[in-house]
């Protein structure tokens, strides 16, 4: 989920159409350069994120932020920056996923309505425009750790354009 959500940023970016038979190209190709820059390409952190949008697509402007709040994520996509959020998957109240979801999981926020967070979920088939509640949201969100994703600190990453 990490090389999808990562794409799916990319290409927005660059304003590039992205169907499923170019995101499965772009994944074993990222894939490919992950485990030669990694040595593995599971379980990315936050900052390896960063370092894909970067050094794999060239997207310089790139941040993390650890002190943040709902409005804050709200601000940056309406000034049309991508937030890229990774959560613990089975704190996410995704529908679609199959029991009992997956421990590790990144999502893409790409606006708001109504009071709902809207996102691309590349967890699932029907994960385009997923709406979560913003509380559902800020408790799942937790970068990667290896020993317990609950350890995970509250990080989100923007794309500035």
């Amino acid at each position: 989920c990490e090389e999808a959500a990562t794409i799916m940023v990319h290409r927005y970016l660059v304003n590039e159409s992205l169907d499923p038979k170019i995101m499965d190209r772009e994944i074993l190709k990222l894939v490919d350069w992950e485990n030669k820059t990694f040595g593995y390409y599971k379980g990315t952190t936050a900052e390896e994120i960063v370092r894909i949008l970067r050094e794999y697509f060239g997207h310089k402007n790139v941040e993390i932020k650890t002190e943040f709040t709902i409005d804050d994520i709200m601000k940056a996509v309406a000034k049309g920056h991508p937030v890229i959020l990774p959560v613990a998957g089975r704190l996410l109240p995704n529908p679609y996923f199959r029991p009992p979801g997956p421990v590790y999981h990144v999502i893409v926020i790409k606006g708001y309505f109504k009071g709902k967070i809207i996102t691309n979920d590349p967890g699932t088939r029907n994960g385009k425009d997923l709406l979560y509640t913003p509380e559902a949201l800020m408790n799942a969100i937790h970068d990667w750790n290896e020993k317990d994703i609950l350890l995970g600190r509250k990080v989100m990453i923007v794309v500035y354009s």
